[in-house]
């Protein structure tokens, strides 16, 4: 007797899909199990819709006139956050309670003959307290050298010299990993007119920092578009307006009539 054999293939339960809810398309994984083929696309598809490259850059560009929006913003926003603390009144301290002694408040023991203590040798070492989060959304960085940031640069711009990308170990700061991939959080490069810039945004990259940006044209456009307020320190000739080209004409060495000889003059 001849058995039955059914000609369907046996499918393997591994490579089967799990059918996609849509109801549940906009949960996320909560747990980083690092870089993947559906994380690269996702980026890659946000980087599309949110942001403009040129072909032969992998870092995003920041204009002139949106910096110094988000500039005049933080501004406002410190300065509404500083006028609320100076409306709160202080909390008095209770009669019976004195301020806490310091390693410099010792006149009071001195006053009743206790002589002056060594406060630091009897406190006990204290932990190093833990970083404060960043309180600005940006972290713009001048990448030229430290002469050139001290005698000109853009307000609120730190210096990290382009030279610092080309140690084997500690080439960011701390400012910077503190604020590399943090959501809600941007890192500015510039420079005075693109020498070193895209090269050092461009090693950010490559290094992880998905988060950094190019401010387009660097201090030159910058103090184009908004002469005062934005810079301080005096510019460097790089970022000067160059002067108007004179015409031709004015160039040429003005010629001159012929000397003509000297006649007689007649008796």
């Amino acid at each position: 007797m001849m058995s039955w054999r059914s000609n369907a293939k046996k499918s393997d339960p591994l490579n089967k899909r799990i059918p996609k809810n849509p109801k549940y398309s906009h949960v996320k994984a909560t747990v980083d199990t690092g870089a993947s083929l559906g994380k690269y696309l996702a980026r890659l598809e946000d980087m599309r819709k949110n942001y403009r490259f040129r072909p032969d850059e992998i870092f995003k560009r920041l204009k002139a006139t949106t910096f110094v929006q988000l500039v005049v913003q933080v501004a406002l926003t410190r300065m509404q956050d500083d006028e609320e603390v100076e409306d709160e009144e202080p909390t008095p301290l209770p009669e019976d309670e004195s301020p806490p002694d310091t390693a410099r408040s010792t006149l009071n023991s001195i006053v009743h003959g206790i002589g002056e203590l060594d406060v630091a040798d009897d406190e006990p070492s204290q932990p190093p307290s833990p970083r404060l989060p960043p309180t600005s959304p940006y972290l713009l960085l001048d990448v030229r050298d430290t002469d050139e940031y001290q005698r000109c640069h853009v307000i609120s711009a730190k210096s990290y010299p382009v030279a610092m990308l080309s140690r084997s170990c500690n080439y960011f700061t701390q400012d910077i990993l503190d604020y590399s991939n943090k959501p809600g959080h941007i890192i500015i490069l510039y420079d005075d007119n693109e020498r070193m810039a895209p090269q050092a945004a461009t090693v950010f990259v490559q290094r992880g920092v998905d988060n950094v940006f190019l401010l387009s044209g660097g201090m030159r456009v910058l103090h184009r578009v908004f002469p005062q307020g934005i810079i301080t320190g005096s510019l460097p000739p790089s970022c000067l307006p160059s002067p108007p080209p004179s015409s031709r004409r004015s160039q040429r060495t003005p010629r001159h009539p012929p000397a003509l000889p000297a006649l007689p003059i007649p008796s």
